[in-house]
């Protein structure tokens, strides 16, 4: 017996192959065939396996090379992505072919009609001897008679080969769906796959296919292959006559046949550091190298430490990085060295690896490292190219800042910056550094340096933080502890007020290696309105007035850019405050900027006086700084400022004064009104500087409130002249301008910073009608409203409750936890205006528009999903201090529905009375429906003379759930699947039993929830009427009563989980 590395390649369809019709077999030049033997000696022989050397058996006969298939057995099945020709035969795993082949392919000739009929065809060609012409690509031509190629030669060689021999194969691979098996060869074929026969091709014959469909296959006991499960693939083959030897294999399966080595620590080594046991293992009859070491069939072989001796080669390489180490002497740490080096007598290498007990049990003791630079070392162990890491050996970096790139042994990268603008904050790293690694990177160490404690250093006016959004810096005694990411980031920073020059260079530092930062002034200027052309000229005013005219006490918008004057690029991350600089700018101009972003900012401004007038023939200028550093300004000269021909809006506001019909389900009359806020801007009011003449008022007037552009309201001239009030003079307009009834945004809108007013008026300008707009920012009247209410349980108990505001809100009051009114719904003690009242939260928070408020259901009756809430008069106010309203002014701001999970609870009744006319033969616990907003005292109106538990777990509140309400709507979870379960045990006192109650209540229960539990949401009264299981009316006294509680939601498992056990008396009245 011998061994062959049967070499599989990938096929033009992407699947594994061996195809011997391409195979040249090792000592021959002639293509095609199989023939494995043809080199072998008695030192190919597996003695091993009990064989030994038989000479007769490398006898060579008379031998022909393979034939091809015709064209249509050699097209592709587009559904199995096979040849038609490895379909031919039915199997147990296929059933597509003509039939089960049994007695076919003998000579060749007797199936072609047969083969016909199956591929449709008359007269197709199934050998290659009847269509010579039509041989497939790559096969190749020979001199006749002979192996020899020869171009235009017959497409067979003729010649001898040692023949007639069998083999076996064994193999696993992993299921997965979709998988193939084809083999095709002569003569025998097995092959068993799973421990089942898949392949049966007995007999002698010319090579015939194989195909088996996993799917349709079952292992050894008829189970269904498992995904992800390993199975065995066993072939057996022999070819036992001439004049040919074939063997194709085709599959998209991946076939294991593994070796492989790994270290496990030693347990019982007693000394220092840890010392490793290092294993080889052969599985699933690998290569022949596996077999010539004894392995065979599916068998595991492993050999550890010294049983490796003799039979495999082990050896060790020390890396840093992807390759080995060298040293800055030059010597490279690879297998010739160890090998080298220990075959001469050293035992110990650099401290820490010691192979004095075994070369097969390196000890490790990763403390004792000594002559290796700082970084991260890997013990590599290998065996016949298998490779493992035995240790990892780190050595640890000085703790500092990291100066240059860094790299961590995950391959993180840490991008070192040293410039920014100024008030900008940079990223500084703090770590163990080691040496650079290959790529030139410095080496990381995150082990090295966890809770390691530091004190950075750094130059005075180097303002330090511990994270980004710190506001408290850093002093020089600050120490630090890295945590146990392994690295930490200070932020450092040079403040913009601080920038005495254009640049400012500052280092830090821990240790010894300093990181000079630079922070540059950023400088600003005016540009035009898409921000990308500077504008500096020294008279004019384009791009504030087309016609460069501006007039006195209107509004006027310019735009500024700030940017890095070392390179002129806008400083994107820069955020600063601007200003109108009164001091540098011509008496009477005053303006305001809008928020900076990303560099970019607005400024309005406008005169007061004319330029040049009576007394000056100077035009203006104006100066813009910025609020932290004036030394950063931009000046625009040239401005020319005279009287406006017609009135200019001076000051504009909008309000939210209508109100809007609504109700609210379940709330009390007592606080409600008939309209409420709506949050949409419905008046406006505008000043402007002078009255108006009788023909002077503005032709229309255009309010961009709305954030949607499109959504512009144009006042008509009808309407202004509606609104204008004659003066007592009468022959003048007030100029006051006050419109109602509007609607200036389409949605909830209460806040808009750049909102403006435009007033067009036509004059005359030398002598001809001219037609102009004038602007003027609007002022923010409005109040926000609530827009949500959500509740959520955190976890038992604990719930979360989020009002969102219609734009961001603060607080009047520094204790933010008594905010807002509730109407508690939900609260069945309290009746009527008790239901009105003051909840304090255990914590709370506001961030921008949302207030974030933590509930303990433990301290009482607190907010739930169902009841309403509402802001707390004047406490809360957007940034122009508009403040919401209480609930009984003339035109209230609205309530809120809270939203989300609902607390589930569980309630009693706990003392009652025995009915002396009771039903005895009626079952003595039953189950009732109680509205979510049904009192307690509802249930003793209409249930009297009964005990019981009120089980508050709102199911139908549940599953307002949008993942659930989804998965029902798509039919995966079924109403029906949603239950109640409550179990209800009663004992006398001294432990006797009374009586018993187990069930559940579907969500889809008719006489509970109408068939709904989301439409007909309640709760639910386990009630007991004070009869024994027996049929006795209970005894005066006390009585234990347990109760188990849950609600089954699908993909959601249990929820409202109860055990409670409460005692309740009894009485028994006297006639």
């Amino acid at each position: 017996m011998t061994c062959f590395d049967l070499p599989f390649n990938r096929d033009s369809y992407g699947k594994w192959e061996f195809n011997s019709d391409y195979y040249t077999s090792k000592g021959l030049t002639a293509q095609g065939g199989f023939y494995p033997t043809e080199q072998t000696t008695d030192a190919d022989v597996l003695t091993s396996y009990g064989s030994s050397p038989l000479p007769a058996a490398r006898t060579k006969r008379g031998a022909e090379g393979p034939v091809f298939v015709g064209p249509l057995l050699r097209e592709v099945d587009p559904a199995e992505n096979a040849q038609k020709f490895d379909l031919l035969c039915n199997g147990a795993g296929w059933l597509g072919g003509m039939d089960d082949c049994s007695g076919r392919f003998a000579n060749g000739d007797d199936d072609i009609a047969a083969v016909n009929s199956w591929l449709g065809a008359t007269d197709a060609c199934m050998w290659g001897w009847s269509c010579q012409d039509s041989r497939p690509a790559g096969w190749p031509s020979f001199k006749d008679g002979t192996d020899t190629p020869l171009a235009g030669g017959t497409y067979r060689w003729t010649s001898t080969r040692n023949q007639q021999f069998c083999f076996e194969s064994h193999a696993q691979f992993v299921y997965k769906p979709g998988l193939r098996f084809n083999f095709r060869g002569d003569d025998d074929i097995w092959v068993f796959i799973g421990g089942k026969l898949a392949v049966d091709l007995g007999g002698t014959h010319l090579a015939a296919p194989g195909y088996a469909v996993l799917d349709n296959l079952t292992d050894k006991n008829d189970n269904p292959f498992v995904e992800g499960e390993t199975y065995d693939l066993d072939i057996f083959f022999c070819d036992r006559r001439t004049t040919m030897s074939n063997v194709r294999i085709n599959t998209n399966m991946y076939i294991q046949q593994n070796t492989g080595i790994n270290r496990t620590k030693d347990t019982t080594y007693v000394g220092d550091g840890d010392r490793y046991n290092i294993c080889y293992e052969e599985t699933g009859a690998g290569d022949c190298a596996a077999a010539l070491s004894g392995a065979s069939g599916t068998e595991t072989k492993v050999y550890c430490n010294d049983a490796m001796a003799g039979i495999v080669t082990l050896t060790y390489a020390l890396y840093k990085g992807s390759s080995p180490y060298t040293t800055a002497s030059g010597t490279t740490l690879d297998e010739s060295y160890f090998a080298s080096a220990y075959a001469s007598g050293q035992k110990v290498f650099f401290g820490a690896i010691d192979f004095s007990s075994s070369w097969y049990q390196p000890v490790i003791n990763k403390a004792a490292v000594a002559g290796l630079p700082s970084g991260t070392y890997k013990l590599i162990a290998a065996v016949n190219g298998k490779k493992t890491t035995v240790a990892t050996i780190r050595v640890a970096g000085t703790l500092d800042v990291l100066t240059e790139d860094g790299q961590d042994s995950t391959g993180h990268i840490y991008k070192v910056v040293t410039s920014a603008m100024a008030g900008v904050r940079i990223p500084v790293f703090v770590g163990a550094i080691g040496d650079a690694l290959e790529n030139g990177n410095l080496d990381v160490d995150l082990e090295g340096a966890v809770d390691e404690r530091y004190t950075p250093s750094f130059d005075d006016g180097l303002m330090v933080f511990a994270d980004s959004s710190s506001q408290t810096s850093l002093t020089s005694s600050d120490s630090q502890t890295v945590g146990a990411r392994g690295i930490d980031t200070l932020w450092a920073t040079v403040p913009l007020a601080a920038m005495t020059s254009s640049s400012i260079t500052k280092s830090i530092w821990v240790r010894n290696k300093k990181l000079a930062l630079t922070f540059t002034r950023p400088a600003i200027a005016f540009v035009d309105s898409t921000y990308s052309e500077q504008i500096n000229p020294p008279y004019g005013n384009w791009n504030i007035s087309e016609d460069s005219i501006l007039y006195r006490g209107a509004e006027y918008k310019a735009y500024i850019i700030m940017f890095d004057p070392t390179t002129g690029t806008p400083c994107t991350s820069c955020s600063y405050g601007l200003v109108v600089d009164p001091a540098q700018s011509s008496e009477g101009l005053t303006g305001t900027s809008l928020e900076m972003v990303e560099g970019k900012a607005e400024i309005r401004f406008r005169s007061s006086k004319r330029y040049p007038d009576d007394l000056t023939l100077d035009s203006a200028f104006i100066t813009v700084t910025t609020t932290e550093n004036s030394l950063v300004f931009a000046t625009y000269r040239g401005l020319v400022f005279t009287e406006p021909p017609v009135p200019l809006p001076d000051s504009v506001m909008v309000f939210d004064a209508k109100g809007e019909p609504k109700t609210y389900a379940g709330l009390d009359q007592n606080f409600t009104r008939d309209e409420y806020l709506d949050g949409i801007a419905d008046s406006l009011w505008i000043s402007y500087h002078r009255p108006f003449k009788l023909d002077s008022l503005p032709d229309s007037i255009i309010v961009t409130w709305s954030l949607d552009s499109t959504e512009a309201v144009t006042l008509s001239r009808s309407q202004i002249e509606a609104a204008a009030k004659l003066l007592p003079s009468g022959d003048l307009y007030d100029s006051v301008l006050t419109f109602s009834g509007l609607s200036l945004s389409s949605e909830v809108q209460t806040t808009h910073s750049g909102a403006m007013v435009h007033s067009w008026a036509s004059f005359k300008k030398n002598g001809v009608v001219a037609h102009q707009g004038f602007s003027k920012t609007v002022e923010d009247k409005v109040a926000p409203i609530i827009t949500r209410g959500t509740i959520s349980e955190m976890s038992e108990g604990l719930f979360q409750v989020r009002v969102t505001f219609s734009e961001p809100v603060v607080s009047a009051e520094s204790d933010i936890k008594s905010l807002f009114m509730y109407y508690l719904r939900s609260a069945t003690d309290l009746v009527g205006s008790a239901k009105y009242t003051e909840v304090s939260a255990t914590n709370a928070y506001i961030v921008d528009s949302n207030v974030t408020m933590s509930f303990n259901a433990s301290l009482g009756s607190i907010p739930q999903s169902g009841d309403f809430v509402r802001a707390k008069p004047g406490i809360l106010t957007d940034a122009n201090g508009n403040g919401l309203t209480d609930y009984d002014v003339v035109v209230p701001s609205p309530w809120m529905l809270l939203k989300g999970d609902a607390q589930s609870t569980i309630a009693s009744i706990k003392m009652g009375t025995v009915n002396s006319e009771a039903d005895l033969k009626a079952p003595p616990v039953q189950t009732y429906f109680l509205g979510i907003y049904d009192s307690v005292g509802t249930l003793l109106e209409k249930y009297p003379n009964t005990l019981g538990y009120i089980i508050k777990t709102d199911m139908g509140n549940i599953l307002t759930d949008p993942k659930l309400d989804s998965l029902i709507a798509a039919g995966k979870v079924s109403i029906d699947d949603v239950k109640l379960h409550y179990e209800l045990d009663i004992f006398t006192n001294l432990g006797t039993f009374v009586v018993h109650k187990k069930g559940s209540i579907a969500c889809s229960d008719q006489e509970f929830f109408g068939g709904d539990c989301r439409n007909n949401r309640g709760y639910v009264y386990v009630a007991w009427d004070m009869v024994t299981s027996k049929g006795r009316l209970a005894g005066t006294g006390a009585y234990i009563a347990k109760l188990s509680t849950h609600a089954t939601i699908p993909t959601q498992g249990k929820k409202g989980k109860h055990n409670v056990t409460e005692v309740w008396g009894v009485r028994r009245t006297t006639k």
